[in-house]
C-alpha cells in the first residue's frame, strides 16, 4: 500500500468530517428552531386561555374580546404551522446528518483497513529480511563447521 493512497483517503476524510460537522450544526440549529416554535406556540395558547376566561359586561368588551380571540386563534394556527415546518426541517436535518455520519465512518473504516494492510505488508517485509539474515547466519555457521 503506498502513501499516496493513504494521503488521498486523509483528504477525503477531512472533507467528510467537515460535511458531517456542518450537518450536525444544521441539526442543532433546526432543533433550536423547533424548541423556539414550541415555546412561541405555548405562549400564544396561554394568552388565548387567559383571554377566553375573561368575563365581559358590555357589548363593546364582548366585541373587543371576540376580535382578540379571533386574532389569537389565527396566531395559534400560524404558530402550529411554523412548528410543523420546523419539525419537518429537523427530521430532514437529522437524516442528512446521519447520512454524512455514515459516509464519514465508512471512510474511517477504509482508512483503518488500509493502515492494517500497510502494517501487514511491512511485517511481511520485515519477516523476509529476518529470514534472509537467519539464512545467511546459518550458511556461515555451516561453512565454518565444514572448514574447521
Amino acid at each position: 500500500m503506498n502513501g499516496r493512497n493513504l494521503h488521498s483517503l486523509d483528504a477525503v476524510e477531512r472533507v467528510r468530517r467537515v460535511r458531517e460537522q456542518d450537518s450536525l450544526a444544521g441539526l442543532h440549529l433546526a432543533l433550536r428552531e423547533v424548541e423556539s416554535s414550541q415555546q412561541q406556540l405555548t405562549a400564544i395558547e396561554n394568552r388565548l386561555a387567559d383571554l377566553s376566561s375573561r368575563t365581559v359586561t358590555t357589548p363593546e368588551e364582548f366585541i373587543a374580546l371576540r376580535q382578540g380571540l379571533l386574532a389569537l386563534g389565527q396566531a395559534v394556527d400560524d404558530a402550529r404551522e411554523s412548528l410543523e415546518a420546523a419539525r419537518n426541517l429537523a427530521v430532514s436535518a437529522q437524516s442528512h446528518w446521519q447520512q454524512d455520519r455514515i459516509r464519514l465512518r465508512t471512510i474511517e473504516m477504509l482508512q483503518e483497513r488500509r493502515i492494517a494492510q500497510a502494517q501487514a505488508e511491512h511485517a511481511r517485509a520485515q519477516a523476509k529480511v529476518q529470514d534472509e539474515v537467519a539464512g545467511q547466519q546459518w550458511r556461515r555457521q555451516r561453512h565454518l563447521r565444514v572448514v574447521s
